[in-house]
């Protein structure tokens, strides 16, 4: 008995590419970046986003405004006696000898 080939066809066939596609990626350019995520934007409107101007007075409101937004301990204030200029000046080591577990974050916050 000799078989003969029939083309089947497929259960599923496969769905159009459409707007699923990979092409969807480079049709459509990315959202732009938020101003929201912008942390300069979200400091206490006190502040200057510049903080080699602040005073010590807002170096002070600065640190709690980290203590609340990275839910970091609190700081001595003692400590950071400063103005604006001066905090900018202390390098990573500084802060975390001053803040032991937040000072790398405080560096990486006044860097941007």
């Amino acid at each position: 008995m000799k078989l003969l080939p029939i083309p089947l066809s497929p259960l599923n066939p496969p769905a159009p590419l459409g707007i699923w596609g990979s092409d969807l990626l480079w049709r459509y350019p990315p959202a732009p970046p938020s101003p929201l995520a912008d942390l300069k934007t979200q400091l206490p409107p006190q502040l200057n986003t510049d903080p080699r101007i602040w005073g010590r007075e807002e170096v002070a409101v600065f640190l709690r405004f980290c203590e609340r937004e990275f839910d970091l301990p609190k700081f001595d204030l003692d400590l950071f006696q400063m103005n604006g200029k001066a905090l900018c000046v202390l390098t990573k080591n500084d802060l975390a000898e001053r803040s032991p577990g937040a000072g790398d974050v405080l560096h990486n916050v006044l860097q941007m």
